[in-house]
C-alpha cells in the first residue's frame, strides 16, 4: 500500500499528540523503534524521570517481584497508534481486513537482525531512509509479515544476539 503525505502528516499529528500524555513517556524504555519514535515527539530534557505518571492507575502495569508496583502502561491500541497501523477493508467482503503500518510492531524489532540492543547508526540510516520516503508521499506501507522480511537485517547479529539472550538467561536461572 502505497503512503501519501498528507496522511503521513495525519498520523504524526497524531503521534504528537498520544506523547504528550505523561505516563507514555513509558515508551522511552522500550528501546527499539518504540524509542526511535517517542524520540521524535518529547523532548529528552523534560521527560527523563523515574517515577510513574499520576495515570499510572488508570493504565497500569503490574511489575511482579516481592512488593506489588505500578508503573506506568502503554496499550495494545497506542503502540498500534505509534507505529502508524492502519486498517484496510478487503475490496470483497469475503476477505478479512488487512492491516499495513509505516513502521515495524515492536515484537518484529525486537526479533529482527537490527535489534542489537541499542540504537546503531545502521538502525538510524534505516529510519532516516524511510521517513524521507514518508515525507515526500513516496514509501511503502506494510503488512505485518512483510515487516517480518523487511527488517530481518542482519542474520548474523540475529543469530549473535540470540546467542547472547540464551547464555545471559542461563547464566542467571543457574
Amino acid at each position: 500500500m502505497k503512503a501519501d503525505c498528507v496522511d503521513f502528516y495525519a498520523y504524526l499529528d497524531k503521534c504528537r499528540k498520544l506523547l504528550s500524555k505523561r505516563r507514555l513517556r513509558k515508551c522511552l524504555r522500550f528501546g527499539g523503534i518504540i524509542w526511535r519514535l517517542a524520540v521524535n515527539f518529547l523532548l529528552i530534557d523534560e521527560v527523563l524521570d523515574d517515577s510513574p505518571s499520576p495515570d499510572a492507575l488508570n493504565c497500569p502495569q503490574e511489575l511482579g517481584g516481592r512488593d506489588d508496583l505500578i508503573d506506568d502502561g502503554v496499550s495494545k491500541e497506542e503502540l498500534e497508534l505509534l507505529i502508524g497501523t492502519f486498517v484496510v477493508s478487503a475490496p470483497d467482503s469475503n476477505n478479512a481486513p488487512v492491516q499495513y503500518s509505516y513502521w515495524p510492531p515492536h515484537h518484529i524489532w525486537e526479533k529482527s537482525g537490527y535489534n542489537m540492543g541499542l540504537w546503531t547508526p545502521d538502525n538510524e540510516d534505516w529510519f532516516v531512509g524511510r521517513l524521507g520516503m514518508y515525507t515526500d508521499g513516496g514509501g511503502q506501507l506494510l503488512k505485518v509479515h512483510e515487516w517480518i522480511s523487511n527488517v530481518d537485517g542482519f542474520k548474523d547479529s540475529r543469530l549473535m544476539m540470540e546467542g547472547l539472550e540464551s547464555r545471559a538467561h542461563n547464566f542467571i536461572v543457574s
